[in-house]
């Protein structure tokens, strides 16, 4: 994509066998892609752009605004706000002679110290990455075993990774996958993401009797679908780009 003006923009379609329905993801270096189900008609692209062009145009223009500012601040943020925990980290660098990147947490005062060899680094974005899929893994764990008791729904195994497409994902043997990208949304909406995967453990697919057990749990949850759509918007450039 190289400006708002140019329509349909450049784009890449990138089918997958796990892909249930399209999804769209813009980053700075990779552009804008079409993740599609497997049988999906590249002649309903178009359309599709059409539809998703207010949010396209948008999201470009947040990763060009992002991309104007110096590499420091781009890979070494003073700040980290988790809505998801209601949290807001002040981060401070301190290089270093050692090549390994550490960090210290301070979880009372919300202060992150990383010690690295090179604090204007991309070392720095892994080290951050790391310290995020840790916190993640605890408090979304704990918060995805709080709702299976509450809800009487029950997993098997649970774990964090680092999805590229997906907010969560719940396999036949009952076993979900949470992104910690979930950290920068708002609770409410890491909430719905949680429920509707205990809601897979019982009926594997989007059935109408599916959304009638995420309706028992989550009366507004069609008002999560329509925000998780555009929740990307909420995850910051540097994190987001690979």
């Amino acid at each position: 994509m190289r400006s708002n003006s140019e329509w349909p923009p450049p784009f890449t379609l990138r089918y997958s066998t796990r892909a249930r329905s399209v999804r769209l993801r813009i980053c700075a270096r990779r552009g804008l892609q079409l993740i599609v189900p497997r049988f999906f008609d590249a002649a309903k692209t178009p359309i599709i752009l059409q539809q998703h062009k207010n949010w396209i145009e948008r999201t470009w223009q947040r990763i060009q605004h992002s991309l104007t500012r110096v590499e420091p601040e781009e890979v070494s943020p003073q700040q980290l706000s988790l809505p998801a925990l209601n949290e807001t980290w002040t981060i401070h660098y301190i290089p270093v002679s050692q090549s390994k990147a550490l960090w210290r947490e301070l979880p009372e005062e919300k202060n992150l110290t990383v010690y690295a060899c090179n604090t204007h680094s991309r070392k720095i974005k892994k080290i951050l990455l790391s310290w995020l899929q840790q916190r993640a893994q605890h408090y979304l764990l704990t918060w995805l075993t709080k709702l299976g008791q509450q809800t009487g729904l029950y997993y098997s195994r649970a774990g964090v990774r680092n999805a590229t497409t997906r907010w969560g994902s719940c396999s036949a043997n009952k076993t979900i996958s949470l992104n910690y990208k979930l950290l920068f949304l708002p609770n409410s909406l890491v909430e719905y993401v949680l429920l509707h995967e205990l809601c897979h453990t019982v009926h594997f697919n989007h059935s109408p009797q599916f959304w009638e057990l995420v309706k028992k749990f989550s009366p507004e949850y069609q008002q999560w679908r329509k925000q998780l759509k555009q929740a990307n918007d909420k995850i910051p450039i540097w994190v987001e780009d690979k």
